[in-house]
């Protein structure tokens, strides 16, 4: 299994994930507030059931979604310089890679 790697498409990555963070996170405030239920009825099915069930289950499902975009965002912002960093041990360690195949038998 080969990895290949090319540094200048990280920044571009990087892009893209900032633009993905954007727009998710615009979706996910509208329907934060959507998912909120709103008062129960007067019938105990409502006031018993949906409303505790989906009171207790909206601020567990976005705390997490809210978590997870924070990472989205944290990768995104660190894609730049491992890209630099990836590249210049690549240079560095080219030499030495390439002396230990000149050694190996074929």
């Amino acid at each position: 299994m080969a990895l290949e790697i090319l540094p200048e498409d990280l920044p571009v990555i990087s892009a893209q994930l900032s633009a993905n963070h954007a727009s998710l996170t615009s979706v996910i405030a509208a329907a934060a507030a959507a998912a909120l239920p709103g008062s129960a009825g007067c019938d105990a099915v409502s006031t018993s059931i949906i409303g505790p069930a989906f009171h207790a289950y909206q601020p567990q499902f976005f705390g997490v979604t809210a978590t997870g975009l924070a990472h989205m965002q944290t990768r995104a912002e660190l894609l730049g310089p491992v890209s630099l960093m990836y590249a210049a041990s690549d240079q560095t360690g080219g030499a030495e890679v390439t002396a230990q195949v000149a050694g190996l038998a074929t």
